[in-house]
């Protein structure tokens, strides 16, 4: 038999070091940012990392494509933000995080395949691991993902939880 180790991530409602902290003390691996992210909020990164170490920290951006650029998405606003996908990349760096998740939300829950000039993009402007989110139709859609990126790993809960593998 052999052991594997699944890291679990929490995210929802981070806005202090203290719930931070309660979701480390409750079996958290990591946590996971995107409003934070989207509002800046560097000081509280720059904290639970330090403490914590920048493994534990994944940015989540919401990306869309407008024309032929993506640009960081605000799902509380519904709107596009005024910043492109690297620039918010280099800024996470910045921020001390250890790994980010790009979500494409174009493509999310949809299963028609990757956004594969999306993910290259996002994993070829960093040395941090990069999951992409959004766009699992069919086991051929990991394999092209994985033969045309980067990526280090896939979040695909839609197609998991509405799919039959065997």
């Amino acid at each position: 038999m052999k052991n594997i180790f699944i890291p679990i991530t929490l995210g929802g409602g981070i806005d202090n070091q203290e719930i931070a902290k309660k979701f480390f003390q409750n079996g958290a691996d990591k946590i996971s940012f995107c409003s934070q992210v989207i509002d800046h909020n560097y000081q509280l990164f720059n904290q639970i990392s330090n403490i914590y170490g920048c493994q534990a920290l994944v940015a989540v951006l919401d990306i869309i494509k407008i024309d032929e650029t993506y640009f960081l998405y605000d799902y509380r606003t519904k709107k596009a933000l005024d910043i492109t996908l690297v620039e918010m990349i280099r800024n996470v760096e910045k921020w001390g995080f250890g790994e980010i998740v790009v979500q494409d939300v174009l493509q999310d829950g949809r299963k028609r395949g990757y956004d594969i000039d999306l993910f290259r993009l996002a994993s070829h402007s960093t040395n941090l691991p990069v999951v992409a989110l959004g766009g699992a139709g069919s086991l051929e859609d990991f394999d092209l993902l994985f033969e045309n990126t980067n990526v280090d790993a896939v979040a695909a809960a839609n197609f998991f939880q509405h799919q039959e593998l065997l």
